[in-house]
């Protein structure tokens, strides 16, 4: 969880500093453009920290049937 937290502390702030670049230059469409795909990086930077942050953690479990699983089969 700890290295979940150290990645999501940059991350936030690269994904401000983004904001920023997009707002600065708005009207220039290849800045745009290179600006959106740095936040598609920073999504999936994400997603991995969140996924570093469930390491450890207890597992959700749920009741369910299991015949239609078991007829899938």
């Amino acid at each position: 969880k700890e290295a979940a937290h150290q990645l999501g502390t940059p991350i936030s702030s690269l994904y401000g500093w983004l904001q920023l670049l997009k707002d600065e230059y708005r009207y220039e469409e290849s800045a745009i453009n290179i600006a959106n795909e740095i936040e598609k990086d920073i999504q999936r930077l994400r997603g991995v920290a969140e996924r570093f942050g469930k390491i450890g953690s207890e597992p959700e479990l749920k009741e369910m049937e299991i015949e239609p699983i078991l007829e899938q089969a």
